[in-house]
């Protein structure tokens, strides 16, 4: 899985690398405001939308969906979620 944060052509530059990719969540949050503001939005709406997608995007995985990682060696790493593909 490739955590990017926007940049044209990374994905498709590793893409016999990935399986997947996602936006990273500060980015996505950040560059929210840049997108609004561009529109002409105000900034106290800017604000609200971004405090609203950061609620949805700090949603939390339950640790039992959680699996380790696995590091080179056998040695577990940071918990990720479970995917099945």
């Amino acid at each position: 899985m490739l955590t990017r944060d926007g940049e044209p052509g990374l994905a498709e530059g590793l893409s016999a690398l990935i399986n997947g990719q996602q936006r990273c969540h500060w980015h996505a949050r950040h560059d929210l405001e840049y997108t609004l503001r561009k529109d002409g939005v105000s900034k106290q709406e800017r604000r609200t939308w971004q405090e609203d997608l950061a609620l949805v995007l700090g949603v939390e995985i339950p640790n039992e969906d959680l699996e380790p990682a696995g590091r080179p060696g056998g040695k577990s790493g940071c918990a990720s979620p479970a995917t099945s593909n």
